[in-house]
């Protein structure tokens, strides 16, 4: 996976990590089951030994662990290179139960970026994010279904300038668990596809091993992912 689509999928996961600005607990809009404190994901090489896919080398991005409350409200995210360090944490803001938006700070604590979460409707919210001078480098609209992110209108910007426009269509499982993930450009051309295959689940039914296809049709997995799952 080339280093624009990393960018592309790290904002995208931050427009993700927003919530529909319902009372709902958090637990049910990441399709997690029972009392989760804290989930762990951890990316490797997917490896194929003796006809099955497993982890191999552990990847340098993405790992990360999101945490809730025991009433299931999220508390945040914080991010970890290959070598299980810090790299960055964000921190979300809540008025009146509802996340109004999240300030991402590097790993010694410093700010490097605002998020602000504005309801349009019950199942449509703004959201525009700063980088750590206050200028925008993203907006749009993410749209929610039953508390599930089914996708998003977003602009990207650079030094104020318009940098690109793109569509994202979320297709769930009756689970809730994401099967696909497709973007689009403004010419309506798909830049990517993910699919996803979810190989183990825990005694809660919440999936602790995954692989990630970068298209529709191939069958060598993009990465293998491994979740560690801590319940109160």
């Amino acid at each position: 996976m080339t280093s624009t689509i990393r960018i592309s999928l790290g904002f995208i996961l931050l427009i993700l990590l927003t919530t529909s600005c319902s009372k709902n607990n958090d637990w049910v809009r990441y399709s997690l089951h029972g009392k989760v404190k804290s989930c762990y994901e951890t990316y490797y090489e997917a490896e194929n030994k003796f006809g099955e896919w497993t982890n191999g080398d552990i990847g340098y991005f993405n790992h990360n662990r999101i945490s809730f409350t025991n009433k299931g409200v999220y508390c945040g995210t914080e991010y970890f290179d290959d070598e299980g360090k810090l790299n960055s944490k964000s921190i979300p803001k809540y008025d009146d139960g509802i996340r109004i938006g999240e300030c991402r700070y590097d790993q010694d604590g410093k700010l490097i970026g605002k998020t602000k979460i504005n309801q349009i409707s019950s199942d449509v919210i703004e959201v525009i994010s700063y980088d750590e001078s206050g200028r925008t480098i993203s907006k749009g609209r993410s749209f929610f279904k039953k508390n599930l992110f089914i996708g998003g209108d977003y602009e990207t910007f650079d030094n104020g300038k318009l940098t690109g426009k793109m569509k994202t269509i979320i297709i769930h499982d009756q689970n809730g668990n994401i099967q696909s993930w497709q973007v689009i450009d403004e010419k309506g051309q798909e830049k990517y596809f993910l699919r996803y295959e979810y190989l183990e689940f825990d005694k809660m039914h919440n999936w602790i091993k995954r692989i990630t296809f970068n298209s529709k049709n191939s069958n060598i997995p993009e990465d293998f992912v491994i979740r560690e799952i801590v319940y109160f």
